[in-house]
């Protein structure tokens, strides 16, 4: 008997998950225009890809624009700690870039910023 309820816990949570990412794909496609390819999902190509695979997989982000400054440098220390494996620590950095433009560019509500030269030190430091 418990084990139904085990099986049914993880089906609500499985759909619970799913719609999640619905969400965040749809606001990806129409939000910002873009249509999130689901093809590879261990190593995206493509920069917003690895933005939305990374708030889908580390974050509990429902919506586009609750993506703040703070998700995009933990999305920045991701890689480090990964000791950049998967993309190198410029592709990262150009990820965040493109991935402000394009939210500022389609988002009105808010505009984004964030310092990513060398003289933010501070950044660095808590990278």
């Amino acid at each position: 008997m418990n084990r139904g309820r085990v099986t049914n816990c993880h089906i609500a949570s499985d759909l619970v998950l799913n719609r999640r990412k619905e969400r965040l794909k749809y606001q990806f496609q129409y939000q910002l225009e873009y249509k999130v390819k689901l093809t590879n999902l261990k190593r995206p190509r493509n920069s917003l890809d690895r933005i939305f695979w990374f708030v889908y997989e580390y974050t509990d982000i429902c919506n586009v624009e609750s993506i703040k400054i703070e998700t995009l440098i933990e999305y920045l220390k991701y890689h480090h700690l990964e000791k950049f494996k998967q993309i190198s620590f410029s592709q990262a950095v150009k990820d965040v870039k493109y991935f402000l433009y394009v939210r500022n560019k389609f988002i009105s509500t808010s505009t984004l910023k964030i310092d990513l030269t060398v003289q933010n030190y501070y950044l660095w430091t808590r990278i």
